[in-house]
Parts: structure tokens; sequence; C-alpha cells
């Protein structure tokens, strides 16, 4: 009994090893660079650039709260 139990956990080694082996890393090919981030002057949340929207020189996170900050 205790063989076949060794001879499992062996074969449950060795099938986690050659799994890790054989699977390749997927790692993201090009990374993006760091993005400065801006606060929304409605609410403060801190949003990367190219995503806020800008209107008069302030940056909103997004085009609802740019809108409710012009009906101010």
């Amino acid at each position: 009994m205790k063989y076949l139990l060794l001879i499992v956990v062996l074969g449950l080694l060795w099938l986690m090893f050659v799994k890790r082996k054989g699977a390749p890393e997927s790692r993201d090919p090009d990374p993006r660079p760091p993005e400065s981030m801006v606060v929304c002057a409605y609410c403060g949340v801190h949003t990367p650039r190219s995503e806020a929207q800008v209107v008069d020189g302030q940056a909103y996170c997004s085009p609802a709260h740019a809108e409710a900050a012009c009906r101010r």
C-alpha cells in the first residue's frame, strides 16, 4: 500500500513538473511605458492622461463629469 501511495505522489510531482516546464510564459511582448495621471476637476479621481476628457484646460475622468462641470 505504501509503495502505491509513493508511486501516486511521484506521478503527481512528475506531472506538475512537466506541465510547468512545457507551458511558455505568457508575457506581454511590448509592455506600455508608465503614463502620467491627471486629477478629475469634478470628483478628484486620478485618470491616465490619454483617457481624460479635457474641457477648457480642466481634465475630467469621464464625459459625464465634464458635462456636469459645464452645467455648474
